[in-house]
C-alpha cells in the first residue's frame, strides 16, 4: 500500500505525487529534472508565450548579474529580470538622445508586457540585452528585447513591452512623436 502526506494539499509520494509524479518536498517547490522552461511545462495542455524577436536590433548594453539579482533557487529572479529589462529600456531611449520619462516633450507609459524565460543566469555572469522598437501604432508601439549571457551566447530571456506616449500635463495618451520615429529608424 502507498502512503501519500498532503503538503499544501499537493501529494508528496506515491503515485499522484505532485505535478506527473514529481515529488514535492515539505517547502512545496516542485523537484523536477527538466532542461529548460519550454521543457518544464511541456507537458501541461496551456497556452505559452512566444516572444518573436526582430531580424534586427538597434540597441545592445551589457549588464553584470549582481547578488541582489538572485533569489533563494540561486538564479536571477523573475521580477530581478524585469528590473533588468527595464533599465536596459531606459538605456535605449537614453541611446535615441531622450529618457522615457522626455521623448519630445513626452512621457512613455508601459501598456503591457510578456516574458519568455529561457535559462537560468547567474551572479557573476554578464547580460547582453539587444532591444528594438517596432510595431508602431498611432501613440506607440512595442520594445523587443533579447537577453543572452555574453560569453556562452546562451539565450537567457525574451521580452516583449507595449508601450504609448502619454502627455503629463493633460493626463492623456499622446501621438508619437515624428522625431522619435525617424531617429528609431536612424538605429
Amino acid at each position: 500500500m502507498l502512503q501519500t502526506t498532503l503538503r499544501r494539499g499537493i501529494p508528496t509520494t506515491g503515485p499522484r505525487a505532485g505535478t506527473n509524479g514529481r515529488r514535492v518536498p515539505a517547502h512545496g517547490r516542485l523537484l523536477y529534472n527538466y532542461g529548460s522552461a519550454s521543457d518544464l511545462f511541456s507537458d501541461f495542455p496551456m497556452p505559452r508565450i512566444k516572444v518573436e524577436l526582430p531580424e534586427r536590433f538597434s540597441f545592445a548594453i551589457e549588464i553584470p548579474v549582481q547578488a541582489l539579482h538572485i533569489n533563494g533557487a540561486g538564479h536571477v529572479d523573475n521580477a530581478q529580470m524585469v528590473v533588468l529589462i527595464s533599465g536596459a529600456r531606459e538605456a535605449f531611449f537614453v541611446g535615441l538622445g531622450y529618457n522615457q520619462n522626455n521623448v519630445e516633450g513626452l512621457g512613455t507609459v508601459i501598456t503591457d508586457a510578456a516574458f519568455q524565460y529561457m535559462s537560468e543566469a547567474f551572479e557573476g555572469e554578464t547580460l547582453v540585452f539587444r532591444l528594438a522598437a517596432n510595431d508602431f501604432n498611432r501613440y506607440g508601439g512595442d520594445i523587443v528585447c533579447r537577453v543572452s549571457e555574453r560569453e556562452s551566447g546562451r539565450e537567457v530571456a525574451r521580452a516583449k513591452l507595449g508601450f504609448v506616449f502619454f502627455d503629463y500635463t493633460t493626463r492623456k495618451v499622446a501621438p508619437i512623436p515624428p522625431r522619435f520615429l525617424e531617429r528609431v529608424a536612424a538605429a
